[in-house]
């Protein structure tokens, strides 16, 4: 009878440990699994939701339509630190793998496919800068100092031809100050260039800023594509 009674006793002792780790395993299951949805929402904050894609980028909220937000995402602990928008001139058509995938992704060149990259203003250089020549662009571009001496207006642009291998420089100014800033290659490097493109600068506000990349082809309508890009991302109504 003793023996029988010591039995039983240990295989009381041998359940309850089974059962408290089987409950210490699921606590930690449970744990681990809430601490990466966290972690998840706060390395990407972006939400998707009614055909929009919704996230917040330095000081702004931005709801952008899914077939114009492609990504590439970048995270600086918690803070989204740069977006990726995308779309085809001229009314910025969202992608759709059904009908236009092949513009998209499968064509050489740029075509009618403008990125915007959407930045959070630390660590980035604001138009005025640009253009005060603290980007290093003395040695390679056509600001070299002559800001105030520009060659010619194009486009409702200041244009400063490089006379170098370097870029050609475009600005807008609003009261004397400039708010868009555009490179595009010079002329000298288009014989070897099939496909250029031009970089196309501005402010979206004091904590985020935006680059844009286009075609050259596109230059002379730089304004109708910067007032889409500017109504995408909810700058203009």
């Amino acid at each position: 009878m003793d023996k029988w009674f010591s039995i039983m006793e240990k295989l009381r002792v041998i359940l309850a440990i089974v059962a408290i780790t089987t409950l210490v395993s699921a606590c930690s299951d449970n744990n681990t699994n809430n601490k990466g949805n966290v972690s998840s929402e706060q390395k990407h904050n972006v939400i998707k939701q009614d055909g929009n894609i919704k996230f917040t980028l330095g000081d702004r909220e931005f709801v952008i339509p899914e077939g114009n937000f492609k990504g590439g995402t970048e995270t600086g602990g918690s803070e989204l630190i740069r977006a990726t928008i995308w779309g085809l001139l001229p009314e910025f058509e969202g992608y759709n793998k059904e009908k236009n995938h092949a513009e998209f992704i499968g064509k050489r060149g740029v075509g009618r496919v403008v990125r915007i990259e959407i930045y959070r203003r630390s660590g980035r250089v604001p138009v005025s800068e640009m253009v005060s020549g603290r980007l290093g662009l003395e040695s390679n571009s056509a600001i070299s100092g002559r800001l105030g001496e520009y060659d010619e207006l194009r486009h409702g642009l200041e244009y400063y031809r490089s006379d170098d291998y370097g870029d050609d420089i475009y600005l807008y100014l609003d009261d004397g100050q400039p708010v868009v800033f555009i490179r595009c290659p010079a002329s000298k490097l288009l014989e070897n260039m099939p496909y250029p493109a031009c970089r196309h600068y501005w402010n979206i506000s004091k904590g985020t800023s935006a680059e844009m990349r286009y075609s050259m082809d596109y230059l002379p309508q730089w304004y109708e594509i910067w007032q889409r890009a500017q109504r995408l991302l909810g700058e203009k109504q």
